[in-house]
């Protein structure tokens, strides 16, 4: 989205070129604390189960997993939703027909 080609497109003025910025940095920090967390439960839960441990507790690991999974999906599309807030009704169509096209080209192997 912030391809000079892509921002003339959208014809995107620079206020909303910053809250794009901003929405993109909260939703990439928020994925990748997600993502280290998600590596150090990862062996949390190896740990319990070479050392045989508790039951109860794996099922825990596995239930935080799970909850830190579902929020960083719940971020994705939050972030999405306030992405399409920011643009207007014809920007915002204008974004989706891209990002359809680019769908497509990678669909059919035009990398």
């Amino acid at each position: 989205i912030f391809d000079k080609d892509v921002r003339e497109k959208l014809n995107l003025t620079d206020q909303q070129v910053t809250d794009l910025r901003k929405l993109l940095a909260d939703l990439n920090r928020a994925l990748r604390i997600a993502q280290a967390r998600l590596i150090l439960i990862g062996y949390d839960i190896e740990d319990l189960i070479k050392a045989e441990g508790d039951l109860a507790a794996i099922r825990a690991k596995l239930e935080e997993e799970s909850r830190i999974r579902a929020d960083a999906r719940f971020a994705d599309i939050s972030a999405s939703r306030n992405i399409n807030n920011v643009l207007s009704e014809s920007q915002l169509a204008a974004w989706r027909a891209i990002q359809a096209e680019a769908r497509a080209k990678a669909g059919s192997g035009d990398r």
